[in-house]
């Protein structure tokens, strides 16, 4: 009877410190403060839906207009109609001689002033910044780059970003992933690569993030690398971006003037479990007052978001506004006058008025 009482406390004890060694505290991962905000209830919309042109590639809506980066071919982007049937205009030759661009990251950023529509896109390798004038090219019907530079990186080698922006004062910000393909465990934190566009020289690094600590055992299919994962947008005046965190339920918020970073998330949610995941934010956009962020809460299937997301809108101070069912969408665009959503497979475009999210 001893012996069994004794094994018994054993294997709790071990279950217990099995669990122990497992729980993973997400705040180390952040050298900035972490604010709790509460959360607003969830109400319902009404949305426009019509038929997109779907094609392979990543997509960007604007005013009836999608601009695809497409994964091979010719050009690197094309231009449609919404719901045309016609594919569109080829734009961006690729790699037909030194000054035009072998590929590009998969994010771009796209910019509407009074000169026209503008997308902004790095290509690789060597490092070399582009903005394409969209409106002058599809006037002429052929590729117009209003300016090209290269970006002198300083290890070229290990230099990962995972999205960009033009920031004020003439100078783009790259998010560095800290990644490295030859590893699971990150070799760095990620951190925001300040760079001269008349230059290309690097200007300075933010390091918002630490490395997290090396737990005693790793999810092979849920590597440390992926903690970071995050979606960005910048604020138009180009002077405050955002990161949305995919496995992590928290908005951040960088002003780049101060260089300071704050964490946004709901009181008492549940951080990063490396042994559980969950997606969280899906998508992200935001004009000068707001911030609208696409939330889902689920476990992933086959690597993929699963049941109904949440449409959430927050200010610049990370407080949550409303909140919105929206069914089953994955990404999010807006533009001057208009929120525009899309479902997993693209097929479909869904759309609101910007004036009717209240």
């Amino acid at each position: 009877m001893c012996r069994k009482r004794i094994t018994r406390t054993l294997l709790t004890l071990a279950a217990l410190l099995a669990a122990a060694c497992s729980r993973f505290d997400d705040m180390t991962l952040f050298d900035f403060p972490v604010v709790e905000v509460g959360e607003a209830l969830p109400s319902s919309i009404s949305l426009e839906s019509r038929e997109m042109l779907s094609s392979p590639g990543t997509h960007y809506i604007h005013d009836s207009l999608i601009i695809t980066r497409n994964f091979n071919g010719e050009y690197l982007f094309s231009v449609a109609k919404v719901g045309s049937d016609d594919p569109g205009v080829q734009f961006c030759p690729r790699g037909r001689s030194n000054l035009e661009p072998l590929n590009s990251l998969p994010s771009f950023d796209v910019e509407n002033d009074e000169s026209g529509l503008k997308v902004d896109f790095i290509s690789y390798f060597p490092f070399r910044f582009f903005r394409w004038n969209v409106t002058e090219s599809l006037l002429t019907q052929k590729t117009s780059y209003d300016y090209v530079c290269d970006i002198h990186s300083d290890t070229t080698s290990t230099f990962y970003p995972t999205s960009f922006f033009v920031i004020s004062d003439n100078r783009i910000c790259f998010l560095e992933s800290g990644q490295n393909p030859y590893y699971s465990w990150p070799t760095s934190a990620p951190s925001y690569e300040i760079y001269s566009l008349q230059t290309g020289q690097k200007i300075k690094t933010i390091r918002p993030y630490n490395l997290p600590k090396m737990p005693r055992r790793e999810n092979e299919a849920f590597p440390s690398q992926l903690y970071y994962s995050s979606f960005e947008a910048i604020r138009p005046d180009r002077r405050c971006l955002v990161s949305a965190m995919l496995y992590v339920p928290q908005l951040n918020i960088l002003d780049l003037d101060t260089e300071k970073m704050t964490g946004y998330r709901p009181s008492g949610a549940k951080g990063l479990n490396p042994d559980k995941m969950r997606f969280h934010f899906l998508d992200i956009a935001c004009n000068q007052e707001r911030i609208y962020a696409l939330y889902s809460g689920n476990k992933p299937k086959n690597g993929m978001p699963v049941g109904n997301v949440t449409l959430k809108v927050y200010d610049w101070e990370g407080t949550p506004l409303c909140s919105y069912d929206v069914g089953t969408k994955s990404r999010i665009f807006i533009d001057e006058t208009t929120l525009y959503l899309t479902d997993i497979y693209q097929t479909t475009l869904y759309q609101v008025p910007l004036a009717d999210i209240r």
